[in-house]
């Protein structure tokens, strides 16, 4: 199973809402909670990207909540996100100044 890059910053958001630390290292995503990783192999160019097999359980629970929720279940994740996303960037600035 691959995951939708599309989907990948929801997806994300979703992992460090459920107490998941986040990590990019390498062109990968790694995801750790209670000794499970889980990982996203991260490409640009790439419209599916490669996850491994605790992420697919991951994602198949995200998938499921999706269908469950409809879209607004995306569009609340993607507000959090793009809101966590301003408040670091605002943090970084401050701290140069």
């Amino acid at each position: 199973m691959k995951i939708k890059n599309s989907l990948v910053f929801a997806f994300l958001v979703w992992m460090e809402k459920g107490d998941h630390t986040i990590r990019y290292k390498k062109n990968h995503f790694v995801m750790k909670k209670n000794g499970k990783i889980a990982t996203i192999a991260y490409f640009d160019k790439d419209d599916y990207l490669e996850i491994n097999q605790y992420c697919i359980e991951r994602y198949q629970l995200f998938l499921y909540q999706w269908f469950k929720f409809g879209e607004d279940f995306l569009d609340k994740l993607k507000q959090h996100g793009a809101a966590q996303v301003m408040k670091n960037r605002s943090k970084n600035y401050m701290e140069m100044y």
